[in-house]
């Protein structure tokens, strides 16, 4: 929700856009994107910045709509996000809460041949999923779109140590995902950064010997391939016909737990047979939760809770 709630002179609650009360700050960043405009000849991604402009001027709907379609719809190497509301998950309140940030990404040439694999499996996912609302009939046009791309700078809620955004599912307007489709983000370099860190520490902990040894060094593109199935997963299935509208409103504070379970169901069994799918033929000391951290992870915290 790209506004904000205030009381008026009458000390009556009104909603004002972001754009209205951080109208300078808007303006700024619409100055640059103008400037951004005049250094490139991709008109998709010209018609995009455009768009984007005229959102952060008026901050309607209608503009924020406009906007999200040229988004998804350009193929440029460099993609630019920001918005004065994207989604923050645990707000704790129907999950309304939007935040201010943006980012500049560069497209990640290597991560290419996977990507074209991952996508190769996206009308299997949506036409397996374990539930009833399924989509029988898939639009090509529609469907999610994956990018593994580079963060070059990024700023706003971005930016909140000590947690690292490695991949996101935009944008959050359900009318858009339902009608034009979504764009699954993977950062790259914040994945590799993060995994530097300290990536070993749970495969090191949960895995046997043997396994560790195996797959060690294959961990880091198994997060990458994860983090898009991922995103993948929260876009897959439809709404039930008679709840129609944003899933937030019916759930309230549980949304996002039972967002995260339903993308798990679908994202889990398929990294299992795309990240090593030599483990299922293999003898019971390589199982799917001994091969990937995060599955390790997620059974440990599983059983715990």
């Amino acid at each position: 929700m790209n506004a904000l709630v205030k009381r008026n002179a009458d000390g009556a609650l009104v909603l004002k856009l972001n754009e209205e009360e951080f109208r300078e700050c808007c303006i700024q960043a619409a100055d640059y994107l103008k400037k951004a405009r005049g250094c490139t000849d991709d008109i998709p991604f010209r018609l995009y910045l455009d768009a984007k402009i005229e959102e952060l001027r008026t901050g309607t709907d209608e503009a924020r709509r406009i906007a999200d379609y040229f988004w998804i719809r350009h193929d440029h190497t460099i993609d630019i996000v920001i918005s004065s509301a994207i989604e923050v998950y645990l707000d704790n309140w129907k999950n309304l809460k939007g935040s201010a940030a943006a980012c500049v990404t560069l497209e990640n040439t290597r991560a290419e041949e996977m990507l074209k694999q991952v996508l190769c499996f996206v009308p299997e996912m949506e036409l397996s999923a374990p539930w009833k609302n399924r989509r029988h009939e898939i639009d090509p046009e529609a469907l999610p779109k994956l990018k593994f791309v580079d963060i070059v700078l990024w700023t706003g809620d971005y930016v909140f140590s000590p947690m690292t955004i490695l991949a996101q599912s935009l944008p959050n307007n359900e009318w858009i995902c339902k009608n034009i489709g979504t764009v699954n983000m993977v950062y790259v370099n914040t994945t590799e950064a993060l995994f530097r860190a300290g990536g070993f520490l749970i495969p090191k902990e949960f895995f046997a010997k043997a396994a560790f040894d195996r797959f060690g060094n294959d961990l880091l593109e198994a997060q990458l391939l994860l983090c898009a199935l991922h995103e993948i997963g929260h876009t897959t299935g439809c709404q039930d016909p008679d709840h129609q509208g944003e899933p937030s409103h019916y759930f309230d504070a549980e949304y996002s737990w039972l967002e995260e379970i339903r993308e798990r169901t679908r994202s889990f069994p398929l990294g299992t047979g795309l990240i090593f799918p030599e483990l299922l033929e293999d003898d019971d000391r390589f199982t799917g939760e001994t091969m990937y951290p995060t599955f390790a992870e997620q059974k440990h915290f599983t059983m715990g809770s």
